[in-house]
């Protein structure tokens, strides 16, 4: 419907076009954009080492328009940077090998056969802790790749070669256990992996000002509740790799309730999603109702609902009490390892 009158059918899409009248001046925008950066720093693009990328779906007159205002050659792979590769598109199994060649490379067999035991140990923590870092700190691995790195980490530190494998004569899990238990401190990759991803989950929950930070909230979460997204079909690498992170990590955070103020029907405060989607309807008269309005002494009041309460929705909310007191210097948020209250 358009102006009250039926129109024919058609199909939405974004991005540029064979045509588009505004891609030249966007392109514009951008371009002195980075000229007044360039005058406030004292600094200058270097358009020979700068490349860009654009969709399969703009047509080569709107690419070559935007180069002819910016002189910036348009490349189908940016190639690597710093050793990391920029990644377009779905990576695949291979995309990923880099790392074990620069591992093959330097735990050389060469190098064993000159270390003792220890030395090898020490080398392997070195190579495993700097080779793959950041890469891990945006992309959550394969489990063949981490499994892959493993192995050859393994296979260095008893002396085995490519060609001559010898026994481990510890299991895995106590060589990666810390010392005090006995182990040798060696970093699981998988979860060396989580950890780092788990950086890019801390900044989503609590540095909500940072600039990627609001650009993949405004993309992918769109006011809603990052523990109640799903992986979606087209999305990027990196979030779907900071999806994978928030799984594995999602029982280590809990709910720590200080002023009260979250909504008791549409917040997220139990985990497992805003408990409106547990009830058939939320009486009109409980929509602003905020979780210390539901409470008394410890314990939720469920005299205070309108809204038909399930036995089940009760015994599970029941295993959330609330604080004896509501404290109003501390917000209603996610914490790491913290009890509930």
């Amino acid at each position: 419907m358009w102006n009250g009158a039926r129109t024919d059918k058609f199909k939405p899409s974004r991005g540029l076009r064979q045509g588009d009248p505004l891609s030249p001046d966007q392109t514009k925008v951008v371009m002195d954009t980075l000229n007044e950066f360039c005058i406030a720093f004292g600094m200058k693009v270097n358009v020979l080492k700068s490349k860009a990328v654009c969709s399969k779906r703009v047509h080569e007159s709107v690419k070559q328009s935007i180069k002819e205002i910016s002189f910036i050659r348009f490349v189908a792979n940016l190639g690597h940077y710093l050793g990391f590769p920029l990644i377009q598109g779905r990576a695949t199994k291979d995309t990923y090998d880099y790392i074990l060649e620069n591992m093959h490379r330097r735990l050389s067999t060469w190098k064993g056969n000159l270390l003792n035991k220890a030395g090898r140990v020490c080398l392997a923590k070195s190579v495993t802790t700097a080779m793959p870092i950041y890469t891990m700190q945006m992309h959550y691995l394969p489990s063949n790749i981490c499994d892959k790195i493993d192995r050859v980490t393994k296979s260095f530190i008893w002396g085995g070669t490519g060609s001559n494998r010898k026994w481990n004569r510890v299991k895995w899990s106590a060589v990666t256990s810390p010392k005090k238990s006995g182990g040798l401190t060696i970093r699981e990759t998988r979860l060396s992996n989580i950890a780092l991803l788990g950086k890019l989950v801390w900044n989503l929950l609590y540095d909500l000002q940072k600039l990627w930070v609001r650009v993949l909230s405004h993309k992918y979460i769109k006011g809603g509740d990052i523990w109640n997204i799903k992986a979606k079909e087209n999305i990027s690498l990196i979030w779907r790799s900071i999806l994978k992170a928030l799984e594995a990590l999602r029982q280590g955070f809990q709910f720590c309730i200080g002023d009260g103020s979250s909504s008791f029907w549409y917040d997220n405060w139990t985990g497992l999603g805003a408990l409106y989607h547990l009830v058939n309807f939320v009486n009109i008269l409980d929509t602003q109702l905020q979780l210390k309005d539901v409470s008394f002494d410890g314990s939720w009041d469920w005299n205070k609902l309108m809204t038909m309460v399930p036995n089940e929705l009760n015994t599970t909310v029941t295993q959330f009490p609330p604080p004896l007191a509501f404290d109003d210097d501390i917000q209603d948020r996610w914490v790491e390892g913290a009890s509930q209250t």
